[in-house]
């Protein structure tokens, strides 16, 4: 029987009362950062005045998720995508993240780079 001093994160019953393996406790920040960024990008593409008229929700919602790899929703992270999409160290495989970002961000009003004339 699990008491409130107990809960599990992944598989891994963790004890409230001593730190978790340093492992463990990277994992858990990861994941916090990790939805934060997916969640800000969410909120800030919803305070950058889109135009609704040109823009259609449904395949702009899409187009967020293309921003991260393997995403089914914003609010789903694994670490096993830790070193992939917008943050991988491969520059190859990182571009068609960044693409999407643009996408995303083109559609906001205001000023832009010329980059986003592509």
């Amino acid at each position: 029987m699990r008491t409130w001093a107990q809960f599990i994160w992944r598989d891994k019953e963790l004890a409230l009362d001593k730190l978790p393996r340093i492992s463990v406790f990277q994992e858990i920040v990861w994941e916090l950062y990790e939805l934060n960024f997916h969640l800000e990008l969410v909120s800030l593409d919803q305070c950058a005045n889109r135009d609704p008229v040109k823009v259609d929700l449904e395949i702009h919602v899409q187009e967020i998720l293309r921003c991260f790899p393997n995403m089914s929703g914003v609010s789903v992270v694994t670490i096993l995508y830790a070193n992939t999409g917008l943050i991988t160290n491969d520059w190859r495989e990182r571009l068609p993240f960044i693409l999407a970002f643009v996408g995303v961000m083109s559609c906001w009003k205001g000023l832009k780079p010329k980059v986003f004339d592509y």
